[in-house]
């Protein structure tokens, strides 16, 4: 149970920052 959990919080974590990457090319984009 903990390495699956530990897993879930990994790939949430990963996910985060691909959003907020994903937001600042879109706004870099939009800006330029």
């Amino acid at each position: 149970g903990r390495g699956m959990y530990y897993g879930s919080y990994t790939f949430s974590e990963t996910w985060n920052i691909g959003a907020v990457l994903l937001l600042a090319v879109m706004a870099t984009a939009f800006m330029g």
